[in-house]
């Protein structure tokens, strides 16, 4: 029998000022233009609970960089990042989109993004659809690829 998930809110206790919503309209239609990053947790044998966070492309839905944990630092999503960046060097402007989450509204995240010469966007307060298209590829995994009460690992 799975149990639920614990519940963890991530949310900055006193965000700094956010990033607009920055993705603009209409869709990318080159890849490495617009990234969007979310994280989500896959059960365990033993009832235990890994994060997995994703930058995934905007345009080609693929997924850029990836990182497994047993929890939710901010080192979750630097690591994901990097390994994105690393891999598809994107040019100077590229948009990274994720939701308020403490994580991506961190210090280290906001100075790793202006390293790389991206452009930070965050969800506008309230409104779940900013992030979906980040966090749509959870459904495929989750439903498809871990079939209801399968553990990841």
């Amino acid at each position: 029998m799975l149990v639920a998930a614990p519940a963890r809110v991530t949310g900055a206790e006193h965000p700094p000022a956010p990033a607009p919503d920055d993705r603009g309209r209409p869709a990318p239609t080159a890849p490495d233009r617009v990234w969007g990053g979310d994280i989500t947790y896959l059960s365990l044998v033993g009832g235990r609970w890994c994060y997995l966070a994703t930058w995934r492309d905007a345009c080609s839905r693929r997924v850029v960089g990836w990182h497994l944990a047993a929890q939710m630092p901010t080192e979750l999503v630097l690591v994901a990042l990097a390994q994105a960046l690393t891999l598809r060097q994107p040019a100077p402007g590229l948009i990274v989109h994720a939701d308020r989450g403490s994580q991506y509204t961190s210090a280290a995240c906001r100075a790793r993004v202006d390293q790389a010469g991206a452009v930070p966007s965050f969800s506008r307060p309230g409104n779940p659809y900013d992030n979906a298209q980040a966090e749509a590829g959870w459904s495929t995994l989750k439903t498809e690829l871990l079939p209801h009460g399968t553990a990841f690992a």
